[in-house]
């Protein structure tokens, strides 16, 4: 279905509920790991990747992020998915 397909994969600050604990917050390297796998089982190709671990996604268009504006104003990227993967 995605074969082929190139993908930038991205980590940000990210919490989980958990019941034993409250919120816990899921580290940029296991979303990464994530996103890897994801990737991996889907014969997506991932291109690039970044970490916007200081901004809140709902709150921040993807313009205006430190580390993903410059991937999404490039020429390799001609459309945009965003992905949320189960962590």
């Amino acid at each position: 279905m995605f074969k082929n397909l190139r993908a930038i994969n991205g980590a940000r600050v990210s919490m989980k509920r958990s019941d034993e604990r409250g919120d816990v917050k899921v580290p940029h390297i296991a979303q990464h790991a994530t996103g890897n796998r994801w990737a991996e089982q889907h014969e997506v190709i991932v291109i690039d990747a970044f970490e916007d671990l200081d901004v809140s996604a709902d709150k921040v268009s993807p313009f205006n992020r430190p580390d993903l504006k410059p991937l999404v104003l490039s020429d390799q990227v001609v459309s945009s998915r965003w992905v949320r993967t189960q962590r």
